[in-house]
């Protein structure tokens, strides 16, 4: 089987990876607002960073399709998957799939909080996201789509000495791929001095 382009993998990573953002931002944006303009007393409001609350609303049978298909359409426009406008501008090639994606994943995510399934342990949903086994934290920027990967050289090969040569070789090849015009980058290692540490 041929694997598909890379943006397509990378599209996909990043709609499953970006959902537990959306359902963060449908929650705190969308949600919370709407029940604390109707709230008959503001300090008693529901604030959604607070399982408890999330899931009083979340959870009743009554409220389930609403906020299920609340969600699903907040998913679908935020990551595009329909485009944009009556024509549609920016629409995947295979709309379908990247729908019936963003579906999955907003029934997923949804689901881990509401219903049998849910194990809400926790009070907080930070605590929720950082205890979570089943889905990753929100994103914080957009460096957070992949796992963090590592870029190592190759061995030297045999009977050539590891030296200066060796080591501007792999430093300039860096860089290309990085598009890096700095001698360095926070990238490169944990303490942020480059390729000195190899």
């Amino acid at each position: 089987m041929i694997s598909p382009p890379a943006v397509d993998r990378w599209a996909t990573q990043a709609i499953k990876r970006v959902m537990p953002s959306l359902f963060q931002a449908w929650l705190v944006g969308f949600v919370e607002p709407r029940l604390f303009s109707n709230a008959p007393d503001k300090s008693r409001a529901p604030q959604m960073w607070r399982l408890h609350d999330i899931r009083r609303y979340l959870e009743p049978i009554k409220n389930q399709e609403i906020y299920r298909s609340s969600f699903t359409e907040f998913a679908l426009g935020a990551t595009g998957a329909a485009g944009r406008g009556r024509r549609n501008i920016g629409e995947p090639h295979n709309q379908v799939y990247y729908r019936n994606l963003v579906l999955d994943e907003a029934r997923e995510i949804y689901d881990l909080f509401v219903g049998p399934e849910a194990e809400l342990t926790v009070s907080r949903l930070s605590d929720f996201w950082r205890g979570s086994t089943d889905v990753n934290q929100p994103m914080r920027s957009l460096r957070d789509v992949e796992d963090a990967g590592q870029i190592a050289p190759a061995v030297a090969p045999i009977g050539r000495k590891r030296s200066d040569t060796y080591q501007d070789q792999v430093e300039r090849a860096l860089q290309y791929l990085r598009r890096q015009r700095a001698s360095g980058s926070e990238l490169d290692d944990e303490t942020g001095d480059g390729m000195n540490g190899m």
